[in-house]
């Protein structure tokens, strides 16, 4: 396949310079007439029954292994969207297939004999075993002829997605790259959020008095606190260990049951931890005593729920079957709902609206947090930095040192924008930055820049590295945007009375 790859590599400057144009104009899910044997019709490309039950049968597998080999409920088929994603699946390879007849990859019958003799499970001591290939075809209804046309669309799918995700590159612009993300500066950052710092214009009890003294405000206040109240509500929660008994399709049912039963009759208070950690099969777990935190009910399967949140701190549980096993449950702890009422939020929420009209006093706020803050970063007192990031949590945030590259930023700790870089690199000084947007102040302090040990080796490394990453970046990118344009402009039509 690499030298099928290669011959094919040069049609990618075309597909490179726009999205492939296809000539399908009908949009949407249609119902498909006169096909008693295709699922799902993708442009004229047909998947069989056959093909949508394998595929089905291998999204029912993956969950299974995760509920411990237990036969899904239909419950759980919907709740997982397994039909839709099998389609949407089988859709997608359709796609590629059809990217890769629109880029003229056309692989011969005797490229296409040549993989199938590769493939392991038809090998016998590493050799092509023709009697092997029939009897496995065999045994899962298919006739040569359809497995290889089968095997064709499939190899046809897998060499277009590896020419579009082979994106072209010049050395030299992975090198250049290097240049910049090897051009560094320290600094200390502070960031200070305007709409955060409102919180922190000075309202008296008397302002908030006479601002709840209107009937006007009153109701303002009321509709704010019932648009957020879901929010606000917290429900019932409890705080439980389990120790966990798998009983999946493979397991013999009586025999885990009386296992769990006798583990119970052991338990105490005091060594469930210790057994939990022994005994139990949730990985989660292990070495936790087997603790799962606070939940609310509908974080838990309806049988662990109902157990958990009926028992009282300390009791340790009967063996509670659910679809994962057998449970054995401690409860230790307890939080009861709390329903939020406008009583407790009104003068926060009153606050709120105020300090909305309190312009100048805000942008007084952010004038003189933006001159303190300024100070500390340029004497680097740590002791000041931290007193005023405890003073307004949540509208300022600090940080310390941090090295910066002139390709990649300071990633998500501070938004640099390409003019607020281009100003940081264009001095060797220990200069002070105010950078004031809409949002938002970005201050930041040149430190002195620490010399980098050159280890031979590393650049070499490092471009390669960002060629490699960038290179597979690109390509998934491209890959996704490609399927989508298709997906937009062909037509698929799906029988839906073969998948009732």
């Amino acid at each position: 396949m690499t030298s099928f790859t290669k011959n094919t590599s040069n049609l990618f400057l075309t597909v490179f310079i726009g999205l492939i144009v296809v000539s399908f104009l009908v949009t949407g899910y249609g119902t498909l007439q006169g096909t008693p044997d295709t699922v799902v019709n993708v442009g004229g490309i047909s998947v069989k029954i056959s093909e949508y039950q394998r595929e089905y049968q291998r999204q029912t597998e993956f969950y299974k292994r995760i509920f411990g080999g237990k036969d899904l409920t239909r419950a759980q088929v919907e709740q997982f969207k397994i039909k839709d994603n099998t389609i949407r699946n089988l859709v997608q390879r359709k796609l590629l297939v059809k990217i890769s007849d629109d880029m003229g990859i056309f692989p011969s019958d005797t490229q296409i004999k040549e993989e199938i003799k590769k493939l392991p499970y038809f090998l016998t001591n590493g050799t092509f075993d023709i009697n092997k290939y029939k009897q496995l075809l065999a045994g899962n209804g298919f006739t040569p002829s359809d497995f290889e046309s089968n095997f064709k669309q499939d190899l046809k799918g897998q060499l277009a997605n590896e020419v579009l995700t082979s994106f072209p590159s010049s050395k030299a612009y992975f090198t250049t790259l290097e240049k910049f993300k090897d051009q560094e500066v320290s600094v200390n950052l502070a960031t200070i959020k305007k709409t955060a710092l409102k919180a922190f214009v000075p309202i008296s009890n008397k302002e908030v008095k006479e601002f709840l003294s209107t009937k006007e405000n009153q109701e303002r206040v009321a509709n704010l606190f019932n648009q957020r109240k879901a929010g606000l509500d917290k429900p019932e929660q409890v705080k439980a260990s389990h120790i966990l008994l798998r009983a999946g399709a493979d397991a013999d049912i009586k025999t885990v049951e009386a296992k769990a039963k006798k583990i119970r009759s052991s338990l105490t208070s005091s060594n469930f931890a210790k057994k939990a950690n022994e005994l139990t099969e949730d990985p989660s777990g292990k070495g936790k005593g087997g603790d799962l935190g606070f939940f609310t009910k509908e974080k838990m399967v309806p049988e662990f729920a109902t157990a958990a949140f009926a028992m009282k701190v300390g009791e340790i549980s009967k063996p509670i079957k659910t679809s994962f096993g057998y449970h054995i449950i401690k409860l230790t702890g307890k939080k009861k709902a709390v329903v939020s009422s406008l009583k407790d939020y009104e003068s926060k929420i009153a606050k709120e609206l105020i300090s909305d009209t309190k312009t100048e006093e805000h942008k007084s706020l952010v004038a003189s947090l933006s001159t303190d803050v300024s100070k500390a970063l340029k004497s680097n007192s740590k002791r000041s930095l931290d007193a005023l990031e405890k003073k307004y949590p949540g509208a300022l945030s600090i940080v310390r040192e941090t090295q910066i590259n002139r390709l990649e930023g300071a990633g998500t700790e501070a938004n640099l924008t390409a003019e607020n870089l281009k100003e940081l690199f264009a001095t060797n000084e220990m200069k002070s930055f105010n950078w004031d947007n809409a949002t938002s102040v970005l201050l930041a302090q040149v430190l002195p820049t620490k010399a980098k040990a050159n280890v031979k080796g590393e650049e070499e490394d490092s471009i390669e590295k960002i060629e490699s990453t960038s290179k597979i970046a690109w390509g998934r990118k491209y890959l996704q945007e490609a399927l989508k344009d298709l997906e937009e402009n062909i037509k698929v039509t799906v029988n839906d009375n073969l998948l009732r």
